[in-house]
C-alpha cells in the first residue's frame, strides 16, 4: 500500500515538473502566491505589492489556520480552536520559473478524534508567459480522515491578470484538478474525481509603497468525471462518490512590517457537498467538507528586492 502511494506521488510530481511551461500560485497554504514579473501576489490570485526587481530568490512563510464547521468530525461541530493547522511553505525563484513546496501539520484536534499529525504536502512549479498571463501546475497528497488511507491530487491552470487602475487588479484563472483516494483496505476499483475550475478576484493595494492590500476571490469547481458512481458503486464496499459543484470565497488583508516581512489575515468559506450526504464530501480534513477557515500568517522574503 505504502509503495503504491509513494510511487503515485512521485509520478504526480514528475509530471508536474515535466510541464516546462507550467507554473502555479502557491496555495497550500494559499497565502504566498506571487507572479514572476513586477507585481507581487500576496494571497491566492490577488496582486498586492509592487517591487523593483522581477523576482525574489526565495521566501519562507507560515500560518495558523483555525477550522470551523457544522457537525462533521465525529458528528460534532468544530468551534474556533478545536482544529488548528500549522502550514509551512518555501518558494525559490530560478529565472522566470519558481519552484514551491509546503506541508500541513495538525497541532490541535478534538479529544474525540485521532487524525494524523501530518496532514499533507505539495510541490509545484509556475512561470509567467507574459505580463498578463501565467501558468502553473502542482502535485499534492495527504492522509484521509480516520486513518482510512491516503489521497493524491494534481491540478494545473492558466491565469490572467489585468491592472484596472494603479491600485486595483483583476485576476481570473481556468484549470483542471484530479483527486484520487487510496484506501488501506482492498477495494474493487479506483475512487477519484476530476473537476474543472475557475477563479476570479479583485485586489486593492495602496498606491505609494504597497505596504497594505486587501483581496476578494471566488472559486468555482465543477465535477466532470468520477468513479464509482451512485448507480455503479464499488462491488466490495458498496461505496460511491457523488461530487457536487462548489464555490469558495476568500477575503483577506496584508500589511508589510518591513521591506521583506509581511503579515496577513484571511477568512475563507470552503464549500464541499452536504454534510448529511457523505458521498458528496471527501474524507480530507482540509477542504474535504463544508467549513470556514480563519488564517493568520507571515511571509519572509530573502533577496535584494525593495519596495518602490
Amino acid at each position: 500500500m505504502h509503495a503504491r502511494l509513494f510511487g503515485l506521488l512521485a509520478t504526480t510530481l514528475i509530471l508536474t515538473a515535466w510541464a516546462s511551461d507550467a507554473s502555479a500560485q502557491y496555495s497550500v497554504p494559499s497565502q504566498a502566491s506571487r507572479s514572476s514579473d513586477e507585481v507581487e501576489i500576496a494571497y491566492g490570485d490577488s496582486a498586492i505589492v509592487k517591487r523593483e526587481e522581477t523576482s525574489l530568490p526565495w521566501e519562507i512563510g507560515a500560518s495558523l489556520n483555525f477550522v470551523t464547521s457544522e457537525e462533521s468530525l465525529g458528528g460534532q461541530e468544530l468551534a474556533l480552536t478545536d482544529v488548528v493547522l500549522l502550514r509551512l511553505h518555501t518558494m525559490v525563484s530560478l529565472g522566470r520559473f519558481e519552484l514551491f513546496a509546503g506541508t500541513d501539520i495538525l497541532p490541535k484536534q478534538p479529544s474525540y478524534t485521532n487524525e494524523h499529525v501530518w496532514q499533507g504536502s505539495l510541490a509545484g512549479i509556475k512561470t509567467a508567459i507574459n505580463k498578463n498571463i501565467s501558468v502553473w501546475a502542482r502535485g499534492q497528497g495527504g492522509p484521509q480522515l480516520d486513518k482510512a488511507g491516503y489521497w493524491l491530487g494534481g491540478d494545473a491552470a492558466a491565469q490572467y491578470r489585468y491592472e484596472l487602475q494603479d491600485i486595483l487588479f483583476f485576476e481570473s484563472s481556468l484549470g483542471a484538478a484530479h483527486t484520487q483516494l487510496l484506501f488501506e483496505q482492498d477495494v474493487g476499483r479506483a475512487y477519484f474525481v476530476d473537476e474543472i475550475f475557475t477563479t476570479v478576484g479583485l485586489a486593492l493595494r495602496d498606491p505609494d509603497r504597497g505596504k497594505f492590500g486587501v483581496w476578494l476571490n471566488f472559486d468555482y469547481y465543477y465535477p466532470v468525471f468520477h468513479r464509482p458512481t451512485n448507480g455503479n458503486p464499488d462491488p466490495q464496499t458498496l461505496g460511491s462518490l457523488d461530487p457536487q459543484p462548489r464555490v469558495n470565497v476568500h477575503l483577506g488583508a496584508l500589511g508589510a512590517i518591513t521591506d521583506n516581512v509581511s503579515l496577513f489575515i484571511d477568512y475563507s468559506i470552503l464549500d464541499r457537498g452536504d454534510l448529511e450526504e457523505a458521498t458528496t464530501t471527501m474524507p480530507i480534513l482540509n477542504a474535504g467538507f463544508d467549513q470556514s477557515q480563519i488564517i493568520f500568517g507571515f511571509m519572509r522574503h530573502f533577496g535584494g528586492a525593495k519596495r518602490r
